[in-house]
């Protein structure tokens, strides 16, 4: 039996590129019903390639996954550009996480990743950096400690 083939466009580039590469060729390898042609998609930012995706749409052409970021669902949702995800993947997400791929209470994505970009402390705002030594924590354990004091 021939596989299906799926079209993934991707937006990351670099390390991001390459480990997503890895997951894709892995699904590939794994089994016989699918193959998952990924796609570089992004722009200079790693952001993806939206007018080239609302292009593809448009032209009735469009991937079959696409790698956005979550604030950017919304309103491809409401243009009617995304299909609706079937919610299969039982409980793997917390509620918070699996909100990333909602638009209206429907589910149009599934995270792949979260992160912090950067985190600033702006130590003389903080009661114990006044006159005082602060040293910011650096395990996330105490950190949240030191934020719930």
């Amino acid at each position: 039996m021939a596989r299906s083939l799926v079209r993934y466009w991707e937006k990351w580039g670099g390390e991001e590129e390459r480990a997503m590469r890895e997951i894709v060729g892995a699904f590939n390898e794994s089994q016989d019903r699918f193959f998952v042609e990924m796609e570089d998609a992004g722009d200079w930012s790693s952001s993806p390639d939206l007018p080239r995706f609302l292009s593809a749409q448009s032209s009735g052409n469009p991937p079959d996954i696409i790698g956005l970021e979550d604030h950017q669902i919304v309103d491809l949702a409401r243009e009617g550009v995304l299909a609706p995800v079937r919610r299969s993947y039982g409980d793997v997400f917390l509620p918070e996480f699996e909100r990333l791929g909602m638009a209206g209470g429907v589910v149009y994505g599934v995270p792949v990743s979260a992160n912090v970009v950067t985190l600033y402390v702006n130590i003389g705002t903080l009661p114990a950096g006044r006159g005082g030594s602060f040293r910011v924590p650096s395990q996330v354990d105490d950190f949240d400690a030191f934020l719930r004091q």
